[in-house]
């Protein structure tokens, strides 16, 4: 007994080590974690994307490239910026499945209007300078209610997570409070669904091994990427090969 006793807490400590040890060196799992996977990349969405229409808004580029950028790396869809006329219709075609319309529109009180099963929407940003803020306070404004107009288009809601621009809202002054000016990933996964439906392109995660068995992997970048390169392609010793059966290949 004395000894089944010792043998267990022997165990137990040794258990409790190798714990520890895992728990103080981080590094040695992330560096085992690269050397398996070569870390993870993205694969660029490839067909239909969301279209962003600029109908002679007044809004700087640079919030619209934003925005863009924002849209490409958060739920990672495909998406490009366009110029409009005020007025004109933009509809989702062959190339995009989703439009959505910036213009500035003296004569509408609404904001933010979307239909969700056309995969279109507007944002009217006459209503976000009403009160003529400063050109810091539009952009950020502009830039919320963009995302805003994103989510509710791609079958997103409200929520009540802290770091959000999908907050509950009424009117500009709680657009103003919202301390975030992009969506958190809460809504994404009904983002994507409504992205298959509408046929809109969307990037996809992987790891660098995954790449290149699938046969799109860039250039290898770093030492594991490259040990992973140079096995995923390696020429095998001994060909696998297939011997004719006439029995069988007729």
């Amino acid at each position: 007994m004395k000894k089944l006793m010792a043998t267990l807490a022997l165990c137990a400590l040794s258990i409790v080590a190798s714990a520890a040890s895992t728990a103080r060196d981080p590094a040695q799992m992330r560096d085992a974690v690269l050397r398996k996977t070569g870390g993870f990349i993205v694969a660029p969405a490839r067909g239909r994307g969301i279209k962003v229409v600029d109908a002679k808004s007044g809004v700087p580029g640079e919030v619209l490239e934003k925005f863009q950028k924002s849209v490409s790396t958060g739920p990672r869809f495909a998406i490009v910026l366009s110029e409009g006329e005020p007025g004109a219709r933009y509809m989702p075609d062959d190339k995009c499945g989703a439009v959505i319309v910036v213009t500035d529109d003296p004569y509408s009180p609404l904001t933010v209007t979307v239909a969700p099963e056309q995969g279109w929407a507007s944002v009217n940003v006459h209503t976000l300078k009403a009160d003529a803020p400063n050109d810091e306070l539009f952009r950020k404004r502009t830039m919320k209610e963009l995302w805003r107009a994103l989510v509710y288009m791609m079958g997103g809601g409200n929520n009540q997570m802290p770091a959000c621009v999908m907050k509950p809202c009424v009117g500009v002054k709680d657009i103003d409070n919202l301390k975030m000016d992009q969506a958190c990933p809460e809504p994404f996964r009904e983002m994507s669904e409504s992205a298959k439906k509408l046929g809109i392109a969307q990037a996809k995660l992987t790891s660098y091994r995954r790449a290149c068995v699938e046969g799109w992997a860039p250039a290898p970048e770093n030492d594991a990427q490259r040990a992973i390169w140079e096995e995923v392609h390696r020429i095998p010793d001994k060909p696998i090969t297939i011997e004719y059966d006439p029995k069988i290949d007729k």
